[in-house]
């Protein structure tokens, strides 16, 4: 595999980019905005992981249990299982391309409790986390851009997949520069352009992620997976200024949410 094509510039296509560069593939890296732009900037609450310096009783197995309970049971045990084990070098990983993680008086990690977790093994950076595992990942990035490695495509987004006989040949691209369409053609094309959060309504996510890509796809006849797992944040005060985030960590500290009955009547 020679060049691979990463819709998407948030952590996911970051990462993503940064692995295939690592093995000496060309990556193109494919969005509207700058990666300080991308939803993943707004994740704010942390990782959670079960690292060494853990606390008393807390195991990788007691956290995939948690995780399984948290997906009613029917995630997939093999995903859940590799997300739990892997979380410590990810973690490891993070810190050592630049991610400023929270820390103690003594210089340790800090660990918070957050929903659906038996322990505390949540790993943040203040309430930005989203926004410092950016910053590292965009300098990580730049060093294989420099290395001609990675390429940036800018103000571009995804218009649809080049697809014949079920094979993905590369995307056609609205170039927002030149006001027309592009064809770029690859070896694999990866789609890492988040939730569909314009689609709920009353949520704090970016309306920049609207669904369309995916929606595009199905029409191309993409097969879809895990659709009861789309994910995006209900949870939210409306203010004069603008809808506000209520964090995970509000319930993970024991905090309890209610809403006014009267208010619904009548939905």
């Amino acid at each position: 595999m020679k060049k691979v094509i990463v819709i998407g510039s948030g952590i996911a296509g970051m990462t993503c980019a940064i692995r295939l560069a690592e093995s000496g593939v060309h990556v193109t890296v494919v969005s509207p905005f700058p990666s300080e732009r991308s939803q993943s900037v707004m994740a704010a609450g942390g990782i959670n992981g079960v690292i060494a310096d853990c606390e008393n009783g807390d195991s990788v197995e007691c956290h995939i249990a948690d995780t399984l309970k948290g997906g009613c049971g029917i995630s997939g045990k093999a995903a859940v299982s590799g997300l739990c084990r892997g979380a410590e070098e990810i973690i490891n990983r993070l810190m050592k391309i630049g991610t400023v993680f929270s820390l103690d008086e003594s210089g340790r990690l800090i660990r918070r409790a957050f929903g659906g977790q038996s322990f505390r093994r949540t790993y943040y950076c203040g309430s930005a986390t989203g926004k410092h595992i950016v910053s590292a990942l965009v300098m990580e990035l730049r060093r294989y851009e420099a290395e001609g490695l990675v390429e940036r495509r800018l103000w571009s987004c995804f218009y649809s997949a080049l697809i014949k006989n079920k094979t993905c040949y590369g995307v056609i691209l609205f170039d927002e520069a030149k006001g027309g369409l592009v064809a770029e053609t690859a070896d694999a094309v990866v789609m890492a352009v988040g939730g569909q959060n314009a689609m709920f309504g009353k949520t704090t996510g970016s309306t920049q992620c609207d669904g369309y890509a995916a929606g595009k796809l199905f029409t191309q006849g993409a097969e879809l997976k895990n659709l009861e797992f789309i994910q995006y944040h209900p949870t939210t005060v409306e203010t004069r200024q603008k809808r506000m985030l209520i964090s995970e960590a509000v319930r993970g500290e024991g905090g309890r949410l209610f809403y006014n009955k009267k208010a619904f009547r009548g939905l």
